[in-house]
């Protein structure tokens, strides 16, 4: 029961320690404001344009991208390939 109590204790203080901030959306077309569902959202470091995270909208265009560190200068590139030619 201990090592619970301590494993819990741990995860609660690292969560604390290394705070986390997270981006939700819809993603839309601006004419026709149809939804861009299986877009894909794509998270880079300012700095350096290294990838940090990505993420699929789901069927209703939503997306949610948790875990993003905080006071950290960030991109966001979103990229959709379902029109015709």
């Amino acid at each position: 029961m201990k090592k619970i109590y301590l494993a819990v204790v741990a995860i609660l203080l690292s969560q604390m320690v290394y705070p986390q901030g997270s981006v939700t959306g819809t993603l839309a077309d601006a004419d026709t404001k149809k939804p861009l569902y299986l877009s894909t959202v794509t998270v880079y470091n300012a700095a350096d344009t290294s990838i940090i995270t990505y993420r699929l909208s789901d069927k209703a265009a939503n997306f949610k991208i948790p875990g993003l560190p905080l006071h950290t200068a960030l991109r966001a590139l979103i990229t959709f390939s379902g029109y015709e030619v």
